[in-house]
């Protein structure tokens, strides 16, 4: 089989790549090795920034709009955010990644699902005893990606463990956290643990951003113990996965292939989150791909240079962050998050509403607000660019 683009992984990155190739008037050919929809561990929030970026409408699959953020350490000394708006979306990446995958097959894009593949070499893929010829080839296959691996470009990655429960609850203990997020720093070595509420149960779960953490699969069952208290809840599901951090180390293409979303190592390295990433990738890879399609460019360099100009330098403040937060956790929480100017800040690169980058700018712009920031009262609001909390409007 030929086509112009073959893209391997239906997950937001694959996906998004996929529609905007196809609604380019490209011939694309989506491969998933798994039957959708299919269930997918992540803690499932969906930033505005994700939103914004995305070319379809999701509105239909995001199930709660939390508007109060709680972050604590290790479940002590909790400060509530109270947003005023949507701190975040939550939504199942099932319903979610199938959402983007109906858009590209109604753009035109094929679709193969439960095939996955299992080679490439030059510009084909050997997938169940078919052979794919693509002009390009875009690896969406996930963090621990055998493309990139396969494309010898998995030099210098970052990976580092999560583990989620999806957590049946009593009906008065969900309506309890239909509003709230939870971030708890140090709940995981070098890392934190989450709470973010569905329309029927909750997902719960730990991330460590050390690279070499045993034993996760029970700290996490002791996380919603803890939290939830024995005999109040169900857990329905309880799997772990890997996490690829802090962009690629060296370019993201190879020949007539690259990498986007999580093959590509694009979550942060502070939280972890990856779904707007995996979404902006896609626009850059698509743009580049149709420019070296209609023979504008010689090649896909351009990618790799605007995933470098777009993320490495988030990407190092998220780090700096990071290693600052989960060395000394207890510091920042009595330091940084008792400061009602710092919280705001916070929030904001929470949402998605400022990017890492902006942090330290940000807290030194005013620093009246920032020494005032331990007397000040009332609700905690995001220290914003003055843009809404509200959903972004439908886009087709």
């Amino acid at each position: 089989m030929k086509v112009d683009v073959a893209v391997v992984g239906a997950g937001p990155a694959g996906a998004t790549t996929a529609l905007l190739l196809a609604r380019a008037g490209w011939q694309v050919l989506l491969l998933e090795r798994e039957r959708l929809p299919r269930y997918k561990v992540c803690g499932g929030g969906v930033t505005r920034k994700a939103l914004v970026a995305l070319p379809c409408d999701v509105g239909d699959v995001l199930e709660c709009a939390p508007t109060r953020a709680r972050v604590t350490v290790r479940g002590t000394s909790p400060v509530e955010i109270d947003t005023g708006a949507v701190a975040a979306w939550t939504t199942m990446r099932d319903r979610f990644d199938s959402r983007i995958v109906a858009e590209a097959f109604r753009a035109g894009a094929q679709l193969r699902d439960g095939c996955p593949v299992h080679g490439i070499a030059d510009n084909q893929l050997f997938s169940a005893g078919e052979t794919v010829t693509a002009r390009v080839i875009v690896a969406a296959d996930g963090a621990p990606s055998r493309l990139a691996a396969a494309l010898g470009l998995l030099s210098g990655r970052r990976q580092t463990p999560a583990i989620e429960a999806e957590v049946s609850v009593a009906p008065e203990v969900l309506a309890a956290w239909q509003t709230t997020v939870l971030f708890d720093f140090a709940a995981a070595p070098g890392g934190y643990g989450w709470v973010f509420p569905k329309a029927d149960h909750l997902s719960i779960g730990l991330c460590s951003l050390h690279q070499k953490v045993s034993g996760l699969r029970e700290r996490a069952l002791g996380y919603v113990a803890t939290l939830l208290g024995e005999g109040s809840y169900q857990v329905t599901r309880l799997r772990g996965h890997l996490l690829a951090v802090g962009g690629p180390a060296g370019p993201a293409h190879r020949g007539s292939a690259l990498l986007v979303g999580d093959a590509a190592g694009l979550a942060d390295p502070f939280l972890g989150e990856g779904i707007a990433y995996a979404v902006q990738s896609a626009g850059l890879a698509a743009q580049t791909i149709d420019r070296f399609l209609r023979g504008e460019i010689g090649d896909l360099s351009p990618y790799s240079r605007a995933l470098q100009q777009q993320f490495q330098r988030e990407f190092r403040w998220a780090d700096r962050l990071g290693r600052i937060v989960y060395r000394y956790p207890r510091a920042t929480q009595v330091i940084a998050m008792r400061n009602r100017y710092v919280a705001q800040v916070f929030l904001g690169i929470l949402c998605g509403e400022q990017d890492y980058a902006s942090l330290a700018p940000a807290l030194l712009r005013h620093p009246l607000a920032l020494l005032g920031g331990y007397r000040s009262a009332g609700p905690l609001r995001p220290a914003s660019s003055g843009r809404s909390f509200d959903a972004p409007a439908a886009r087709s």
